[in-house]
């Protein structure tokens, strides 16, 4: 057979390759959030989005395949050559698609398209087969690889500010709303995936569309640059079925770790356990009896020094997040990859803190953090945050067998928890992470690192001023355990 034909065709697949990995790669974007959300069902997300991205290459037209396919010019480049080109840059775009799935970075399928094709052009047949359009730019007209790299860089940062505004928007509409209101915002949510999905196939498939046309001109197949039909329903089709295969996937996956998960609606009207005390007649206490030493807080007498010292140290985000941090996920992620596993620290928000403490057991394992998402994103739809924050500051275990941030004031500063001090909050804030391994005894040093660190958080989360932050970061760190902050009054047993 003719080579041309043969190098034809394996361009043709690995094109349609590229567009389904698109669709996988980007799945999780349109249909995760409506299943954890429980606005859909993954049957329900799996077919609008289906149907919508679907309908996406067919109706969108085709100006994005004609900016993708116009910005290399390998007319005068021998038509085996030119397609070797095409095929080397699609596999790298492949490639890129599918090790950063496969390692859960969030990235751009165009922008690994773009430069992949750039990168094998200029390899293969020099810079000059690159259309970059700066000199277009000059006389005041987008085109080749400055257009691309405009719409890359400029929109997510359109998408920002549009989210930014309608998202204000939306609270100050929904000020005053009660809780029935979380029902229409999710039928709104159906419109959305539906737009999204239509809006991702109708530009990502036509980048498909474009090298696919592409490899038609140059291999003689096709006399001018227009996208043909069979092109834009075979593109369609490819995109989709890579949406389809990753929304069934992400759907299999919420659908298992959610059927058997504990209800989280039972924390509504959860009471701890606390103390039993014996008091004199003279109502001085005797003595006092628990497992868990405890001393029940409810949020609205709970400082708003204390709060601020936890939510700066654990979940700054605390009050704009769904349950979960999706920016503390990426920070962690980073922090491991750039130390090569030397800091290796969790992007639990304090929502997921209170599902491990809970309804679920504490081991390491991804089928824990799954349920523990699912269950943070549904407490938040049940719960207002400061319910949330008054479970987990009553419950959080702090060392020394005292449970909540009232019992634990006491153990280290024997004081209530109005009389801490900025500093005094901070090193409470300090010891979730690992009480034993911040031990005002054995380990002063480090806590008051690590209370320097919630000080700092909380000066620039603006909790504190700055010379309240320098004061209390210079004060000594006292303790009841070091025997320079008072004797004990209550012990534990």
């Amino acid at each position: 057979m003719d080579t041309l034909f043969l190098l034809a065709v394996a361009t043709v697949v690995i094109v349609l390759v590229f567009d389904y990995t698109n669709g996988f790669h980007d799945a999780a974007n349109i249909v995760a959030t409506v299943i954890a959300s429980r606005a859909m069902t993954p049957a329900q997300a799996v077919i609008i989005v289906g149907v919508f991205e679907f309908l996406g290459p067919l109706l969108g037209g085709t100006a994005v395949a004609n900016t993708i396919g116009k910005f290399v010019a390998l007319d005068g480049v021998a038509p085996v050559l030119s397609l070797s080109i095409l095929l080397c840059g699609l596999i790298g775009a492949i490639a890129w698609n599918l090790g950063t799935w496969y390692f859960g970075i969030p990235s751009s399928s165009s922008h690994a398209l773009v430069g992949g094709l750039i990168g094998a052009v200029v390899v293969a047949v020099g810079s000059e087969h690159v259309v970059w359009g700066f000199q277009q730019l000059g006389e005041g007209h987008l085109t080749g690889i400055v257009k691309v790299l405009a719409a890359l860089v400029l929109s997510p940062l359109i998408g920002f500010w549009a989210g930014f505004l309608v998202h204000r928007l939306l609270s100050a509409l929904l000020v005053a709303a009660n809780p029935a209101a979380n029902s229409r915002l999710r039928g709104l949510q159906f419109i959305t995936a539906a737009g999204l999905a239509f809006s991702h196939g109708a530009n990502d498939a036509q980048k498909s569309m474009g090298i696919l046309t592409l490899v038609l001109l140059l291999g003689g197949f096709i006399p001018t640059f227009e996208v043909p039909f069979w092109v834009m329903l075979a593109c369609a089709t490819a995109i989709t079925l890579g949406i389809l295969f990753g929304a069934l996937t992400i759907g299999a996956i919420f659908w298992i770790y959610s059927s058997d998960l504990p209800s989280h609606e039972s924390l509504a009207q959860y009471t701890p356990p606390t103390i039993s005390r014996i008091y004199s007649g003279e109502g001085r206490i005797i003595d006092e009896f628990a497992q868990e030493r405890r001393l029940f807080v409810p949020i609205e007498d709970m400082p708003e020094m204390v709060k601020h010292a936890f939510v700066s140290a654990e979940d700054k985000h605390f009050y704009t997040h769904k349950g979960y941090d999706v920016t503390g996920m990426a920070a962690a992620f980073r922090d491991a990859i750039v130390s090569r596993g030397a800091n290796m620290r969790g992007a639990s928000t304090i929502t997921q803190q209170v599902m491990k403490n809970f309804l679920l057991d504490g081991s390491r394992s991804i089928e824990r953090k799954v349920k523990e998402i699912i269950l943070a994103s549904r407490l938040e739809e049940t719960l207002s945050k400061d319910k949330i924050l008054e479970l987990y500051l009553n419950e959080i275990f702090l060392g020394q067998n005292s449970y909540g941030v009232a019992a634990a004031a006491q153990t280290y500063f024997n004081k209530s928890l109005d009389q801490l001090t900025p500093a005094e909050a901070a090193t409470l804030a300090s010891m979730p992470k690992a009480p034993s391994d911040y031990h005002p005894v054995t380990a002063k040093e480090k806590l008051t690192e690590r209370r320097n660190y919630v000080l700092n958080e909380m000066f620039q989360n603006g909790y504190i001023d700055e010379a309240t932050y320098q004061e209390n970061r210079a004060a000594p760190l006292l303790s009841v355990q070091n025997g320079d902050a008072g004797d004990v009054v209550i012990q534990a047993r």
